[in-house]
């Protein structure tokens, strides 16, 4: 059951990949309500951080040679 339900959001990550849909949002809209650790949501928390920043990097970030003189 665990590997069927792996390869379903592999396959659905690859998906909105393709597509150019945030991953974050699909998470999000497949969790189920229930109480969660408080651990787990910090680290919920802390993911969703990282990977804005990262997203903005990657997007604003311009590429420019070194002078190797």
């Amino acid at each position: 059951m665990e590997s069927a339900q792996r390869v379903h959001q592999t396959g659905a990550l690859r998906k909105s990949v393709r597509s150019g849909y945030s991953t974050r949002s699909w998470l999000k809209a497949r969790m189920k309500n229930k109480l969660i650790p408080m651990w787990d949501k910090i680290m919920l928390r802390k993911r969703y951080c990282i990977e804005c920043i990262n997203e903005l990097l990657k997007n604003k970030a311009t590429p420019y040679t070194l002078d190797t003189d």
